[in-house]
């Protein structure tokens, strides 16, 4: 059976990287552009949100702002933003040393993966080992919505060499919990091409631009997919479709991403399938404490998927009861750029420490060799 995880930036920012949207922004309106129509749409990014659904759905917006015949402006306004944001993730990318962090990565990801369902409640983690306990070996996969490379070179680190995480005892038998490597990068990887922009025509202000197929083909993601030829999208779908569990886990749950949660909507009404949000919520540190708090935060996490995959009814209430939300989840706690910079700083100190040594030991050692020659 397969489990597969949906991994969204909050999984970069829990590695330490400073990819939340904010911090993005703040970067690229600093940078000094001097043509006007640059400089007005750095001035419209002030405003956008928290997420980055947030500044999808303002670009959709944003075309709004133009004219019919203006859009080679909009798209240079996009690309610009674009090489900028990938100059910037590299840069953010660099600070990590994954093999200096190997040991860290392998034991950690290890006991997440092996621990994704232990924050679930009894009762419903009870009803993913009935499911589990069904078949024989368990496949973890994934899928990215990050334009980075961490999570592929964290799995790379952690299980090149040794890929199982668990067992689960079945008829006597003894069947393994793999990782599965590969990384299905849904909007593409750095160093690009990278995809931004809105899930369909619908979120496109300019109504005529919307109308535009080789405009939609620059601005929605399932068209320019579509448009690049590259597959992603059918293997990605292939994917879903072919898992018992799916975990959601750093994403923001954006109506710029619709299409995919219509998908997954769609296949949790199958048999024997299971849906898990992991949700985060800064502001209550708490919320594990009060069944009041956490209910509430997960009701709400819940309540935006359903929302999102258009599902209602009769149909919701049925497949709610397949829906698990964890809020703060104990998974991946490694900030990977603070661990290399302790790990950096401490090589530092023993090559220093090792210089003295070798130093002293030279010095004693001409001393040595001075006395014997006066000797």
């Amino acid at each position: 059976m397969n489990i597969t995880f949906l991994v969204g930036n909050g999984f970069d920012i829990r590695m330490g990287i400073a990819s939340a949207y904010k911090k993005v922004e703040a970067h690229y309106v600093g940078i000094d552009k001097t043509d006007p129509v640059l400089v007005e749409f750095q001035h419209s990014l002030k405003n956008d949100g928290e997420y980055w659904s947030n500044f999808e759905s303002a670009i959709g917006q944003y075309t709004g702002e133009f004219q019919e015949d203006g859009q080679a402006d909009f798209q240079h306004c996009l690309n610009d933003f674009t090489e900028e944001l990938i100059l910037y993730l590299q840069k953010e990318e660099s600070k990590i040393d994954y093999e200096l962090c190997s040991a860290e990565i392998k034991k950690e990801f290890t006991r997440s993966f092996s621990n994704y369902d232990a924050d679930i409640r009894p009762k419903y983690r009870n009803n993913l080992n009935s499911i589990i306990n069904k078949h024989g070996g368990v496949s973890f996969r994934f899928i990215s919505f990050n334009y980075t490379h961490i999570l592929d070179q964290c799995l790379k680190q952690a299980f090149t060499k040794d890929t199982v995480v668990g067992k689960h005892v079945l008829g006597g038998t003894s069947y393994s919990h793999s990782v599965n490597g590969a990384v299905y990068h849904i909007h593409g990887a750095l160093p690009g091409p990278i995809i931004t922009g809105v899930d369909n025509s619908n979120q496109i202000m300019n109504k005529k631009w919307a109308e535009d197929r080789r405009f939609l083909q620059k601005l929605a993601k399932p068209a320019i997919n579509d448009r690049a030829g590259s597959l992603i999208d059918e293997n990605v779908l292939r994917l879903i479709n072919e898992s018992n569990i799916i975990c959601v886990y750093g994403m923001s749950l954006g109506d710029t991403d619709q299409t995919w949660w219509k998908h997954i909507g769609s296949w949790l009404s199958g048999n024997d399938r299971r849906l898990i949000l992991y949700g985060h919520d800064s502001g209550n540190h708490d919320v594990k404490h009060s069944y009041q708090r956490s209910f509430t935060a997960e009701d709400k996490l819940i309540d935006r998927f359903f929302d999102l995959a258009d599902i209602r009814g009769a149909s919701r209430d049925n497949l709610e009861k397949k829906v698990f939300a964890v809020i703060n989840p104990n998974l991946f706690n490694l900030d990977l750029v603070k661990l290399t910079e302790q790990k950096k700083k401490v090589q530092k100190i023993q090559q220093e420490t090792m210089v003295k040594q070798l130093e002293t030991a030279f010095e004693e050692h001409q001393k040595l060799a001075k006395l014997t020659t006066i000797t």
